[in-house]
């Protein structure tokens, strides 16, 4: 269990005369891997769409002497409908790649990776190391969008990771660092006691370990970027996650959906724009993935979940904003003839989970061809209080989001993309402010403002 202490270095008469103040330490807390290696990654979106518009992903394992089991979850762009989810099954500098494609109007996921394979022969056949893994490719669709207004084609994907072992010739019979066939792997995750999730076996054996970064190479029609997932370390899982079960993110975990998005809340998102009369344009990229839509259990497919601290507050699916753009003069453009196309009002709504806002080029302000754009959502200026799976209360300011900015031209190609700019949310454990939370571990030696 997580603990929040005061630590004194000092006697408190010495530290009072030196000007120094307890520190809060909130250590283990989720964060976001200042090194892009952790145990829970979100690919922020992902595309199938005809006319060879596809996402390709890349999860690693970085570790050189530990195997690695992860469930890897495809949620719709709308109301986080689970399009598909399965296991990957890694062994020490292990690496899985899958492929979102739209074949026919349909959207597919394909793999020809072993690691999404690990699974037993059929019955009769001999489970040897070397032909464990069924042969046959992954070429599966993804299953409709449970709500009205949604669809496959588009979306967002979590990787949670289940458990880590490090290997050995005893257990493996092969030495530290060379290839660990995918039948031991599946073998000690299988032996895991299914009837008790989160036991203490499990716990003291398999913990999730931060080793796993990932990419995803976004192809459209023509020209295609490279991306690193946004990475979280310290989320530790500490249940059996399984294909039999849906995985709710912030649950069976030593972290709640309240402390991710402590880790992720951000005041505003700046983004740089191009809008220019020959077709280059930009894309601005947000997601929301722990708004959850179709998760409450109230209202399916139309509002929030109600585990989340920010969209409780907000009190709907969509959240208000503001933008300030600003050109390379620093001139803003006035609301009723805004840079973006279509038109819309400012202040205006967000309520996908995957939101994407175009930047194109306008005859009302054909100077703004270039520049950037800060955005500003309603419920960030207000505080959020909700409590640690310890107990320990929990309050921040800012909005849960992850942001990117793609360029490309009329004909997409030559896209370019590149991660927003962002002011740190300000987290508080009781009435205790702690700076750089997103990112660090031990709160002691941070200052106390």
């Amino acid at each position: 269990m997580k603990k929040y202490k005061i630590f004194i270095v000092v006697l408190m008469i010495a530290t009072m005369m030196s000007g120094s103040a307890w520190a809060w330490n909130a250590s283990e807390h989720v964060k976001a891997a200042p090194n892009g290696k952790g145990d829970l990654l979100f690919f922020p979106y992902f595309f199938a769409y005809p006319g060879g518009y596809s996402t390709h992903i890349t999860v690693i394992n970085t570790s050189s002497t530990q195997s690695v089991v992860a469930k890897v979850i495809y949620r719709s762009w709308n109301y986080s409908s689970e399009l598909r989810d399965h296991l990957i099954y890694l062994s020490p500098n292990d690496v899985w790649t899958a492929d979102l494609v739209n074949v026919d109007g349909v959207a597919r996921l394909r793999s020809t990776d072993d690691s999404i394979l690990g699974k037993p022969v059929p019955a009769g056949a001999v489970a040897a190391d070397d032909n464990f893994a069924n042969i046959s490719p992954v070429d599966i669709e993804l299953v409709p969008a449970e709500c009205a207004g949604d669809d496959n084609t588009e979306g967002y994907i979590e990787v949670i990771e289940a458990a880590a072992r490090t290997e050995s010739v005893t257990m493996t019979g092969y030495a530290p660092g060379s290839r660990v066939a995918k039948k031991h792997i599946y073998d000690w995750y299988e032996s895991l006691n299914v009837d008790q999730p989160g036991s203490y076996y499990y716990l003291l054996n398999y913990p999730p370990v931060n080793v796993l970064t990932g990419y995803q190479q976004n192809t459209f029609g023509v020209g295609s970027t490279l991306s690193r997932a946004n990475v979280f370390a310290d989320y530790e899982n500490q249940d059996k996650l399984e294909i039999s079960a849906p995985t709710t993110l912030g649950l069976a975990a030593r972290n709640n959906v309240p402390e991710i998005e402590a880790a992720m809340v951000k005041l505003n998102v700046g983004l740089p724009y191009v809008a220019k009369a020959n077709g280059d344009s930009a894309l601005h990229v947000f997601n929301f993935p722990t708004k959850q839509s179709s998760e409450s259990p109230a209202a399916p497919c139309a509002n929030y979940s109600d585990r989340s601290p920010y969209w409780s507050a907000v009190g709907s699916k969509y959240e208000r904003y503001s933008r300030n753009i600003y050109d390379l003069s620093e001139n803003t453009p006035s609301v009723s003839s805004p840079i973006f196309s279509p038109v819309t009002t400012n202040p205006t709504y967000m309520g996908a989970e995957v939101q994407f806002n175009f930047v194109e080029y306008s005859t009302a302000n054909p100077s703004y061809t270039e520049g950037w754009i800060r955005y500003n959502w309603e419920q960030s200026s207000t505080r959020k209080v909700s409590r640690t799976p310890s107990g320990s209360e929990i309050s921040y300011y800012g909005t849960p989001v992850l942001a990117s900015g793609l360029y490309w031209t009329a004909t997409r190609s030559n896209p370019a993309e590149a991660l927003a700019a962002y002011d740190d949310g300000n987290v508080s454990i009781g009435s205790r402010l702690l700076p750089y939370y997103q990112y660090t571990e031990d709160q002691e030696a941070m200052p106390s403002l």
